[in-house]
């Protein structure tokens, strides 16, 4: 077996070893809810572009935003990519 092949087996199983390791980032439903609100300045339960400073870095971290909906993030899609994880950090 080739040295570059060694290190790849090395370095593939050291990091297969590590996934179970690593700690789920998903915010709690409260935290998502928090989020939400300081979001949705107008109170209307929807965020728009105007109305959010983060929109175009949420619409990026939306795994299940579709195109056509990108003028406004209802509350259920914020929270459902909230709750997995996709608003961490911002």
């Amino acid at each position: 077996m080739g040295i570059n092949l060694k290190l790849a087996l090395a370095a593939s199983t050291a990091l297969i070893l590590m996934l179970p390791a690593a700690p789920s980032f998903a915010m709690s439903k409260d935290q998502c809810e928090a989020l939400f609100i300081k979001a949705d300045s107008d109170g209307d339960g929807a965020l728009a572009q105007m109305e959010d400073p983060k929109w175009e870095q949420r619409i990026l971290h939306m795994t299940d935003i579709k195109k056509k909906d990108q003028t406004i993030i209802t509350k259920e899609q914020f929270m459902t990519s909230c709750e997995r994880g996709e608003m961490d950090g911002l």
